[in-house]
């Protein structure tokens, strides 16, 4: 079994969460290994960078995700250090080796999400999202 280390944003632009779409349909948050030598926040601000285009910032760390699937007759064990983080203001660009499109999530459109552990660190996200601009950022 291989053993994936990763972080990922769940990255709000104008109090919308940013999802990004696979070529394979599937939407979730921009995420991606840990390199040697990074922190798991550094790891999740590169992935947006990589994978949206735009630079984020850190407002805290949201828990983290585990899940198995299959790779090449190989399984995998991968566990996901999850950010809630702010867009700067800039263009969207999904990285074009593995998006097709993005959305701007409300919410209410949460189902959009293919898995069921991203909806809920989701509405974690908007929760805490929420908690912060009432403190006054």
């Amino acid at each position: 079994m291989v053993k994936d280390y990763c972080a990922g944003g769940l990255v709000f632009c104008d109090g919308k969460l940013l999802a990004l779409e696979r070529y394979n349909n599937v939407w979730l948050f921009p995420k991606g290994h840990i390199d040697p030598g990074e922190t798991a926040a550094e790891a999740a601000v590169r992935e947006v960078k990589e994978e949206s285009g735009l630079t984020a910032r850190i407002i805290e760390e949201l828990g983290t995700t585990s899940y198995s699937f299959f790779e090449s007759g190989v399984e995998h064990f991968k566990t996901v250090v999850w950010f809630l983080m702010e867009a700067e203001p800039g263009t969207i660009i999904p990285e074009k080796d593995f998006f097709t499109d993005y959305r701007l999530l409300s919410e209410g459109e949460l189902d959009r999400l293919t898995f069921e552990p991203d909806r809920k660190m989701a509405l974690r996200a908007f929760y805490r999202y929420q908690k912060w601009k009432e403190k006054g950022k």
